[in-house]
């Protein structure tokens, strides 16, 4: 019986190797995975030109990229376009809606990525495949929760050759897939909300504070119960307010007060005072909160952590950042960390440079409203920047109802906290055999500028700031 249990085990390890075998068959990319030697034979760097023009079955080699949407960085104009001419919702990623648009490789070559992703290409003589989130396999479900995370898996399992974005290289993807060298090193902002200035009824008593209810009840209690004890040993045997006393054989009339009429008298005297004490901060404060230069509801991290509510940040981000005692909610849009602060839900938010720039400086971003985890079940479309009001002549500012969220975000701003820094790199998560190519170019192109030009011409020139404070 011994040796039939080692039998068994050994048949159980072999039938155990078989299913993986299988299971790598059915990961293994239909495309074999080229060597990085049969494309510099003939180069003398990394960053060669027509090094991808001819594969091993004479034709240029098949990149299969998987874009990420976001504008200003990877775009799609004509899918956009035909979307808008059709009245349908445009959106790439998804199954249901994506356009056969979506999948040519030729309109994906708009936004700072991915132009610098085209120009790379054209250099190498690749061909590109275009994916997009739409052609997730099932085997990377388990990463739903963050869409590049799973693009970082799929290059992991050979199912796509490079994610085109602005990835940012946290930890979580960075163990999973290659990066190529950073294309970008992303700034994070603290922003947060001003300072309600209004004066509010609620304010009426604050003038209690620092002290709690329970010790007003205590003192006011205290005093109240001398009082009634002085007023209960008065001498009731006498009365009347005058007495008559005789002094070197003259009359002499003098005031006598009981010990009732001293108590009224020390109440109304502390009645007067409160009273006019009360007058005379009220108006200060009045006065304290007239128009004037918006104030932060915070201004700095400490700040935030000492008032006990949590900063909104992205799921991806949850982890670059920490401080002791620092609460931390996550979202999965930048839009709905900044609602969470006009909710007073979160004291403020940490959010990436571009996104700033778009939803808080420039208020240029579009964004759909949807409930959280349901983009299938959005509200509306937001569109920061533009409205029309129902009267021509009117500007969208004068015409609130017409236009309830233009420059929804205009009452944020970045606050300036010296003790605040952080920031992370941005690059391509890649396959091993075309990571030195891409990476390569990357350099060439940084040092020769044309990458920052690209950031100028998509980023930073179309969203000029608009909001009439933008830090404290």
């Amino acid at each position: 019986m011994p040796g039939g249990g080692r039998r068994g085990a050994v048949s159980g390890r072999r039938g155990a190797i078989a299913l993986w075998l299988v299971a790598v068959h059915l990961v293994r990319p239909s495309q074999p995975q080229p060597a990085v030697s049969d494309f510099l034979f003939n180069t003398t760097g990394f960053a060669c030109s027509g090094c991808l023009a001819a594969g091993a079955d004479g034709g240029p080699v098949r990149i299969r990229a998987m874009f990420f949407e976001k504008p200003g960085v990877v775009q799609n104009d004509a899918a956009e376009r035909i979307a808008r001419l059709e009245g349908i919702p445009h959106d790439c990623a998804s199954r249901a809606q994506a356009l056969p648009q979506c999948f040519r490789a030729e309109h994906w070559d708009k936004g700072w990525v991915g132009e610098l992703f085209f120009d790379i290409v054209q250099e190498t003589g690749g061909d590109v495949v275009a994916m997009t989130a739409a052609n997730f396999s099932d085997l990377t479900v388990h990463a739903a929760g963050d869409a590049l995370l799973r693009c970082a898996w799929e290059v992991q399992l050979g199912l796509v050759d490079v994610c085109v974005g602005d990835v940012w290289e946290t930890d979580a993807r960075r163990i999973v897939s290659p990066f190529t060298s950073p294309i970008d090193v992303d700034v994070f902002k603290f922003v947060t909300t001003a300072r309600d200035t209004k004066f509010a009824k609620e304010q009426l008593l604050d003038f209690t504070k620092p002290f709690e209810l329970n010790v007003w009840i205590v003192t006011i209690a205290t005093a109240a119960l001398g009082g009634l004890l002085t007023w209960t040993v008065d001498d009731r045997t006498r009365h009347g307010w005058w007495i008559d006393t005789s002094r070197r054989g003259r009359a002499v009339a003098v005031l006598r007060w009981s010990a009732r009429q001293l108590v009224l008298l020390g109440f109304a005297v502390f009645a007067i005072f409160l009273t006019s004490s009360y007058v005379a901060w009220l108006s200060y404060h009045i006065a304290e909160v007239s128009p004037g230069p918006k104030q932060p509801l915070v201004s700095s991290v400490a700040d935030a952590i000492s008032s006990g509510r949590p900063l909104c940040m992205l799921r991806s981000a949850v982890g670059l950042i920490q401080q002791p005692g620092m609460k931390v909610e996550a979202v999965d849009s930048v839009w709905r960390a900044l609602e969470n602060i006009q909710s007073s839900r979160c004291v403020g938010a940490i959010i990436g440079r571009d996104d700033y720039l778009t939803y808080v400086a420039a208020q240029t971003a579009t964004y759909d409203r949807c409930p959280p985890g349901q983009t299938d079940l959005c509200l509306d479309t937001v569109n920061l920047g533009e409205c029309l009001c129902s009267d021509p002549g009117q500007d969208p500012e004068e015409c609130p109802d017409d236009c309830p969220d233009y420059h929804r975000f205009c009452n944020l701003f970045q606050v300036l906290d010296p003790d605040f820094s952080a920031a992370i790199t941005v690059g391509l998560p890649v396959r091993p055999w075309l990571q030195d190519i891409l990476s390569a170019w990357i350099v060439k192109k940084r040092l020769s500028g044309d990458v920052q030009n690209l950031r100028r011409l998509y980023i930073e020139d179309p969203n000029p700031p608009v909001c009439p404070f933008c830090s404290a």
